[in-house]
């Protein structure tokens, strides 16, 4: 078992380089795969990590055109839907399907978003992809983080799904292209897996998980994980031979993920300082 203090730090970003002299330490976080959230639609939400990541990766390459359909708006109705509708949050009807009204405080609801925004490392597109949802998040940090988290990873998946096109329709790369593709194609199946697991820890998180800290812990770890299989697949197609238009377009999808999930860290974080400024 992980000790619950360890791996903590103040900021995501101190967090975040701790976490790489922990992983080289072979720190192991012992995961009860019975407890994931079914809310999670996307893979198979009772394995574990470790058992699932090859066939989970797989599954993401090979079948494009349902991720890339899918993935994000109902990843994000999965997680918020549930809470929203035991909230009472006004909803209407549109094509049979219920969705999100605004309420009367939504100025406030979008302030309290730009406000949590401005303590990340990307301020601007974290409240760009934070915004629309501001009448579901309210004002909670909670949420806030989810949702934040939801977003990070339907876009790593966007990313392996675009990744796997260009691997199909590139026969002709060089042996080291293809070796940086199908090793950044690797790591980014690595940080989806991740994130996952860490929106499973926030699940039991937001239904009342009583040891907050530990919980917490549990969830930057995932995400620092993640973050770290970004930056290693950046890393990958530091290759100067490599083609202009595909390290170009692998590296610009890839940055942003990394950006999108450095952020939602933050905000991870964020949730231990609100808690402990609470009265």
């Amino acid at each position: 078992m992980m000790d619950k203090h360890a791996c903590t730090r103040s900021t995501p970003y101190a967090f975040h380089t701790h976490f790489l002299s922990c992983r080289q330490s072979n720190l192991k976080i012992s995961h009860s795969s019975s407890q994931l959230q079914a809310l999670l639609l996307h893979g198979n939400p009772t394995s574990s990590l470790y058992r699932t990541k090859k066939s989970y990766r797989q599954a993401s390459i090979h079948t494009p055109l349902k991720l890339t359909m899918v993935a994000p708006r109902y990843t994000l109705l999965a997680v918020l839907g549930p809470i929203v509708f035991l909230a009472s949050h006004p909803t209407a009807s549109h094509g049979g399907r219920t969705l999100l009204t605004a309420p009367h405080g939504l100025a406030t609801n979008t302030e309290f978003v730009r406000k949590a925004c401005s303590s990340t490392t990307y301020p601007e597109l974290c409240f760009s992809s934070l915004s629309s949802y501001a009448s579901a998040i309210k004002n909670s940090p909670m949420l806030l983080a989810h949702t934040a988290l939801s977003i990070a990873l339907d876009g790593t998946r966007s990313a392996s799904v675009a990744m796997g096109a260009i691997s199909a329709s590139n026969g002709g790369m060089r042996p080291r292209e293809a070796t940086a593709l199908s090793d950044c194609m690797e790591n980014v199946g690595d940080s989806i897996d991740e994130l996952r697991e860490s929106l499973g820890e926030m699940g039991k998180l937001s239904h009342g998980e009583k040891d907050t800290e530990f919980r917490i812990n549990s969830i930057q770890t995932w995400v620092s994980a993640a973050l770290t299989d970004d930056d290693t697949c950046m890393d990958s197609f530091g290759v100067s031979a490599m083609d202009g238009g595909v390290k170009a377009a692998v590296k610009g999808r890839v940055a942003n993920v990394a950006r999108l999930t450095s952020n939602a860290l933050a905000l991870v974080s964020a949730i231990t300082s609100v808690q402990s400024s609470a009265p």
